[in-house]
């Protein structure tokens, strides 16, 4: 129960942009202390200070601007799932660098032309 809610419920992202095909949010990557079940504390990595980290959901011809705060004491990234996306963005260690630690902040630029299910 990472959340505090429920293990199979995430929480959803703030949009601060009103443009109806435009989502942009922002993701903290950090060292929290998070209830593993049964009152249970531990440290853990999380987005957003939950594990598991918010839902993004797009439609095709969206556009997602995500800035990626690094806190943790490593380099980190958002690797996506369900999204043909250019290689330069999947964000694995493969095809693109990590956002540096302390406090560092990647911005990324998502168009939707094409989605799996």
């Amino acid at each position: 129960m990472t959340t505090g809610i429920d293990p199979y419920v995430t929480p959803d992202p703030v949009d601060t942009d009103p443009s109806a095909n435009v989502i942009e949010t922002t993701i903290i990557a950090s060292i929290a202390n998070v209830d593993i079940g049964g009152g249970v504390m531990m440290k853990a990595e999380t987005y957003n200070g939950a594990i598991p980290g918010p839902t993004l959901r797009f439609n095709v011809g969206d556009t997602a601007i995500i800035r990626l705060i690094n806190e943790l004491p490593h380099p980190t990234g958002i690797h996506w799932h369900g999204i043909e996306l250019a290689n330069y963005s999947d964000g694995t260690p493969v095809t693109q660098q990590g956002v540096p630690t302390n406090n560092s902040s990647g911005l990324i630029l998502l168009p939707f032309s094409q989605m799996w299910g």
